[in-house]
């Protein structure tokens, strides 16, 4: 297996601002999250009955929850307290599962301790993309089941992220900036495929997601969003005054994927990539 190195760990503003965002995240981040961890699950063979998982980057639960649910045991790890807090209250309904704060590129855990290692969009953010795969590889047993989602989009983004970097960067070029706390690399299909064989992976498969949500009418979701917004660099570059010019244009983008009723349709799509480890 490849040898990889952290280039660097996610410093106290940005798991600060991952706490802040917690409330904004769970309201609507956290709902097409959940489409896509279904998907995930589903295609890369479900969830068995105490089967050992880890959850890197788990957030408040979208994957942790639902695997619990199935019956599996998960250790769900995420960088942020806020989040581990809220998700551990939602575990103690299943025995078992646990939620720890910890970095998902340095894990404090043991080789071959799980039977499934998934990490939906989080190691994306990590600043070391190959570290945090690395990681989740070793701590599989082997044979089994490693599964990691990605932006498909060149621009690694969401779908609300792409629409506040296309109105920053048209209003403010000379703040043109890394959106992301820490991004990967862009993926394709072939990268993400060649990643999972150097981190140790065999019979990979590569698919897509498709996932389409509903979100608030445009001004409410302007005002809602800025939690998560703050959060990626090149907002936070920003003055307040910039900030509160790029305001009107920012709602008038979303007011351009308004549906009938008023609300926001947004689709995205993701790259999931399914391997098992090799010996």
């Amino acid at each position: 297996m490849k040898q990889l190195e952290s280039e660097r760990q996610m410093d106290d503003t940005v798991t600060d601002g991952f706490d802040a965002m917690v409330p904004s995240y769970e309201s609507y981040a956290k709902p097409p999250t959940t489409q896509f961890v279904r998907e995930a699950l589903s295609r890369s063979g479900g969830v068995s009955k105490d089967e050992t998982l880890i959850d890197i980057g788990s957030g408040t639960g979208a994957l942790a929850l639902e695997a619990a649910r199935a019956g599996a045991k998960v250790l769900a790890i995420d960088l942020s307290p806020s989040r581990v807090a809220r998700l551990s209250e939602r575990l103690v309904q299943y025995p078992g599962n646990e939620a720890r704060v910890m970095d998902g590129a340095s894990l404090d855990l043991t080789d071959n301790s799980f039977d499934a290692g998934f990490s939906v969009f989080a190691a994306t953010y990590f600043p070391d993309w190959y570290q945090a795969l690395s990681e989740l590889v070793r701590v599989v047993r082997v044979g089994g089941r490693v599964v990691v989602t990605h932006w498909s989009d060149p621009t690694d983004l969401a779908a609300p992220t792409k629409i506040l970097a296309a109105v920053s960067s048209e209003l403010f070029p000379h703040s043109a900036t890394s959106l992301s706390p820490g991004i990967s690399p862009v993926h394709t299909s072939e990268s993400l495929r060649k990643d999972l064989t150097d981190a140790g992976c065999e019979n990979i498969r590569v698919g897509e997601i498709k996932v389409t949500s509903i979100w608030p009418e445009p001004i409410r979701l302007v005002e809602e969003l800025d939690p998560i917004f703050c959060v990626l660099r090149a907002c936070g570059v920003l003055s307040d005054a910039e900030r509160a010019l790029m305001k009107g244009p920012l709602t008038a983008a979303f007011a351009a994927h308004a549906v009938t009723n008023g609300t926001v349709e947004l689709t995205d799509t993701a790259l999931i990539a399914m391997g098992s480890k090799h010996s």
